[in-house]
Parts: C-alpha cells; sequence; structure tokens
C-alpha cells in the first residue's frame, strides 16, 4: 500500500473536516520536564518505579504529596511546558486554528503563559476571556515528568526504547473537581462546540466519594448535551492508579460518550476490570459492543474499532501530528504539517501489523493506520494527546 499519499491524501481530508470549535477537560496542569542523562539520586519509591519504566521502556504515571515534589523540584529541571490531556490537545487544536474551550482548574499565571496560541483559547474567568486576560495568583499543579532516551540506564537498567516516569502534584484534577466558572458559562456556548474530548479520570485519588465525583462528571455531560445533542464526545483514559475508579468510568461515563481512547498499558488496565483475556484485537471489537468506539494507538501504529463506516483519514492525521510533535517538539499548523508530509517515512513494524490487521474478522467496523518513523524523538511526552486531537476533531 502506499502510505504517503495516503497520508498526503489525510491531510487534505483533516483540513476539510476539522472542527471549528471544542471542548477540552478535566486536566490542565504544568509539567516540569527533567531530561535524564545518568548518575540521578531519587528517594526510594520514584527509584523503584523509574527502574521499572526504564526496564519496560514504556510510561508510568505515580501520584505524589506536595513534600515530594518539593524534594524532587529542588533537584532541577530543564524547562516548564504545558501538561495535562486538556492542556496538551489545547494547544495541539489551537494550532490547527480550532477556538478551544478549555477547562483550567488553577487559573494561575504562569498556567496561562504556556498556552501557545492564545487567541484560539477560552477560559472561564467571569466570562470567556483569552489567557492574555487572566491574570490570578494562585498555587501552581504540577507534574514533574522525568524523560529518558533509548539506551538510558538506571541502576544497571537499560531503556530499550525513550519513555518517562510523570510524577504527579495536582489536587484540582487529583479529585475531578469541576471548576464553578466553567460549569456555569459553558451551556452558554456548547451550541456551536463540535466536539468535547474530556480526560484526568486517571488522577482521582481512592476515596469513598469518587463513585459521587464520577456521577457528578457525569450529570455535567448530560447537561452540556441536553443543550446540544450533536455533541461528539471523546473519553481518553490514562495510566490508572486505581482499578476501581477505571471499573466505574466503565459503567457511568463511556455509555453516554461517543469514543474510547488509550495505548496499550492503558488497554491492559480496562481488559482487566472488564475481565476480558484475549488479544487486543478482539478487546477493542468487544469495547466497541459493550460501548462505543474504541481508539487505540502505540508507537508503531493506531486503529480504531466503530459500530459506524468510516475511513482511516482520522487516524492518519493523528498519527501526522504526532510524529511532528516527536521530531520538532513543537505542535504543527496545517502549514506545517504540509511541509512535514513531504519527507515522511511509515514504521516498518506498523506496516507489517496492517498485513496482520487485513487478515482478522471483526464485527464491527475496523481502521489502521501504521505510525511515522522519525528516528530518535526530540519529544516522547503529549503523543498520545496529539495523536487523540488530530483524530477526534477530524472524525
Amino acid at each position: 500500500m502506499e502510505w504517503k499519499s495516503s497520508y498526503r491524501n489525510a491531510l487534505l481530508y483533516a483540513e476539510r473536516n476539522i472542527a471549528g470549535n471544542a471542548l477540552f477537560a478535566y486536566n490542565v496542569n504544568i509539567d516540569a520536564v527533567k531530561h535524564l542523562r545518568g548518575g540521578e539520586r531519587f528517594p526510594k519509591r520514584i527509584s523503584n518505579l523509574l527502574k521499572e519504566s526504564v526496564r519496560n521502556g514504556e510510561q508510568s504515571e505515580v501520584m505524589i504529596d506536595e513534600k515530594t515534589l518539593n524534594l524532587l523540584m529542588d533537584g532541577g529541571y530543564d524547562e516548564l511546558r504545558m501538561g495535562g490531556q486538556a492542556g496538551n490537545m489545547s494547544n495541539v487544536a489551537s494550532s490547527l486554528g480550532v477556538h478551544c474551550y478549555a477547562h483550567v482548574p488553577s487559573k494561575c499565571r504562569e498556567q496561562m503563559s504556556l498556552f501557545e496560541h492564545p487567541e484560539n483559547i477560552f477560559i472561564a474567568d467571569g466570562s470567556f476571556k483569552n489567557p492574555r486576560q487572566v491574570h490570578r495568583k494562585c498555587d501552581v499543579p504540577v507534574h514533574l515528568v522525568m524523560e529518558f532516551r533509548k539506551g538510558y540506564c538506571f541502576q544497571n537498567v537499560k531503556a530499550p526504547a525513550s519513555n518517562r516516569l510523570i510524577a504527579s502534584f495536582n489536587p484540582p484534577c487529583a479529585v475531578l473537581e469541576i471548576d464553578d466558572e466553567f460549569r456555569r458559562l459553558i451551556p452558554g456556548v456548547i451550541r456551536k462546540v463540535d466536539k468535547a474530548v474530556i480526560a484526568g479520570f486517571h488522577n482521582p485519588t481512592i476515596g469513598n466519594d469518587f463513585a459521587e465525583r464520577l456521577g457528578n462528571v457525569r450529570k455535567h455531560i448530560e447537561e452540556l448535551k441536553g443543550v446540544n445533542p450533536n455533541l461528539k464526545i471523546h473519553v481518553e483514559l490514562g495510566d490508572f492508579q486505581h482499578p476501581r475508579v477505571l471499573k466505574e468510568l466503565t459503567r457511568r461515563i463511556l455509555p453516554i460518550c461517543d469514543s474510547v481512547g488509550f495505548n496499550e498499558g492503558e488497554l491492559e488496565q480496562m481488559k482487566k476490570v472488564l475481565k476480558m483475556k484475549c488479544n487486543i484485537w478482539e478487546a477493542c471489537d468487544r469495547i466497541c459492543d459493550m460501548f462505543c468506539t474504541a481508539v487505540f494507538h502505540c508507537n508503531s501504529f493506531s486503529f480504531s474499532v466503530e459500530k459506524k463506516e468510516g475511513c482511516p483519514d482520522p487516524l492518519l492525521f493523528g498519527s501526522l501530528l504526532a510524529a511532528h510533535r516527536a521530531a520538532t517538539g513543537r505542535d504543527a499548523s496545517f502549514k506545517e504539517l504540509e511541509r512535514f508530509s513531504k519527507r515522511i517515512m511509515v514504521n516498518r513494524e506498523g506496516a507489517k501489523q496492517h498485513e496482520r490487521f487485513r487478515k482478522i474478522e471483526f464485527r464491527n467496523n475496523a481502521y489502521l493506520a501504521p505510525a511515522l518513523d522519525i528516528g530518535e524523538p526530540r519529544m516522547t511526552v503529549g503523543l498520545g494527546d496529539c495523536f487523540t486531537a488530530g483524530y477526534f476533531l477530524t472524525k
């Protein structure tokens, strides 16, 4: 199959079909990025988690308290970036010209300064305002992102692939706190919003009221759909700290949404709570049967399983966006994607997976796109968010 032309056609498709307005909730924070180079020392709990993440070349995330955050931050970091799934996706979408209504629990100056295209971002602060007009002083929610490259060694373990460990201190998102102003103001604009992506469910600290908090999110979704029945809602999963929260999410949230996205580790978590013992293809087919469109993404390929007939173009566009971010460290405009698409190479493993995929019989409609090979990435954090924004905004 001629994948390069497929990618270029997907870019044209995206320019014609991308949503004009979108909502992103519920987790926005600041990422303090530390590039690991060797010889680092961390508290025992962090060291154990980092060792496993390095051993497997996989992302891991852990909740920490303020004392641990301060200890880790005292060790230094390299840069501050926008963080959180909703924050990352807002930046991706705004770079493409989409008007983004972003749910930001902590409206501090430092957070507002990290929106890359503030002219396309709207924050609830008395009314919906440009981030440049929001000047509050407040506690900053920070995630320390420890990025390592392929070949990095930690405690005699060598990384087979580039990835990161995320240590998260984010009180508002940890308890799924919905901002009162956002909730009050969003019904006034939701009729003109085409798509909504909701995420951050993996952060909540376990407690007796987590089911109540998820119920509050469900009520919020129902309020939005009550005003705009045509609103399409995508749920993006994460590295859940507690299976009980994920199980409640499948019971309360997924049945009223249009699609759900996850990577390989997140799919394994979902299979466990749903008591599935099957491969990724069958698992996604069953998730589609039970809930909604299932969207899987990993380093080498992505695929979707959906009840209605569609096309692979949204998958290809999401992969193109993620590849550009990985290669350059920046979110792309359409003009930048056009230049980038002229020099792309398809991931060999992804192309092999497509050959296997073609032989599988699905009950629902299924589509696959091999990822792009960009060599050693300049950035690894936020690539799944970048893919999801590209996929869902053009779906």
